[in-house]
């Protein structure tokens, strides 16, 4: 029995979609290998592959269900196929798997993981490996799994911080266009006959740019993974309206003339609002190394999966 099929390779998938069909395809052959291709595993293996490519709602995107189902019938598949590798050479090939596994996620000191290290070193290839191996396994996609959930969890805060903030700029543009007498940008030097929304937009457009600017390096340090709840996206939109409202505050301050003079002209009212969107990293830099401890742990162990 084939999990994934000829036409199934056709399909056009999204990178997580993809490293789902290869650790089917994976799990397949090492069942096959280790003599552990039981009905169970299977079964195991085609509803992680029917969940991993299953059109997702918009409610199953916020809560990540398709996902987190697609890995957690992998990880028990995996768990299963070290669980009844009875050959020796085979049985040792899947100890080293889980340890490595275990490297990123499971704590140095823990007691299986220090047992299977020691029965691995001295070549054991009895139950007693197999029964540690798999639970140092399961130990590690625990963990894992608890990341990617870690991971959502975040995408969904940073979502739905990003949609209070698009709100709150929208506000203030419709009141500063129902009061224009109540001006919340002093218009620069010379400036005559624009409307104070107009200028309003104006600071936000290139507060944006600012928001951009200091998202291109802070995004590209982000580690490059397959995972579904890669934030990177989320990030930039992030910086991106906060920058607008951050060259919005800034920009009324020193057009106030509390600490300058005021504006001298619409370029240095425009440089003003790049700077002060740029100024948003302050506060979106906090969410970058968060999101960066998160996915460099998943990325890693994703490189080193046998």
């Amino acid at each position: 029995m084939t999990i994934v099929k000829d036409s199934d390779l056709k399909r056009r998938l999204a990178p997580w979609q993809e490293e789902i069909r290869e650790r089917v395809e994976q799990l397949e052959h090492r069942a096959a290998d280790t003599h552990t291709n039981s009905d169970e595993v299977l079964r195991l293996l085609q509803q992680a592959w029917t969940a991993g490519t299953k059109r997702s709602s918009p409610s199953g995107w916020w809560r990540g269900s398709e996902v987190e189902l697609a890995w957690s019938n992998l990880h028990e598949a995996e768990a299963q196929i070290t669980e009844h590798t009875t050959e020796p050479t085979a049985l040792q090939a899947e100890a080293r798997a889980s340890l490595v596994q275990a490297r990123h996620f499971v704590p140095h000191d823990d007691q299986n993981a220090t047992k299977l290290k020691e029965l691995v070193m001295a070549g054991s290839t009895g139950d007693d490996v197999r029964t540690t191996a798999s639970a140092v396994l399961r130990a590690a996609n625990v963990e894992s799994d608890q990341q990617h959930k870690e991971a959502r969890a975040l995408r969904n805060r940073i979502l739905r911080v990003t949609l209070m903030l698009v709100a709150l700029a929208g506000v203030l543009v419709v009141l500063q266009w129902r009061l224009p007498s109540a001006s919340m940008i002093t218009a620069p030097k010379g400036v005559k006959n624009v409307p104070a929304w107009a200028l309003l937009l104006m600071v936000m457009a290139l507060g944006c740019l600012g928001g951009f600017l200091t998202a291109i390096p802070a995004v590209t340090r982000t580690p490059r993974t397959r995972s579904p709840f890669n934030v990177s996206l989320q990030q930039t939109l992030l910086k991106l309206v906060l920058g607008a409202l951050t060259a919005v505050v800034g920009v009324m301050i020193v057009g106030s003339g509390m600490v300058s003079t005021g504006l001298q002209s619409v370029a240095s009212m425009l440089v003003l609002a790049v700077a002060f969107g740029s100024g948003q990293q302050a506060v979106t830099g906090f969410v970058d190394q968060y999101a960066k401890k998160i996915l460099t742990t998943n990325a890693t162990a994703a490189r080193q999966n046998p």
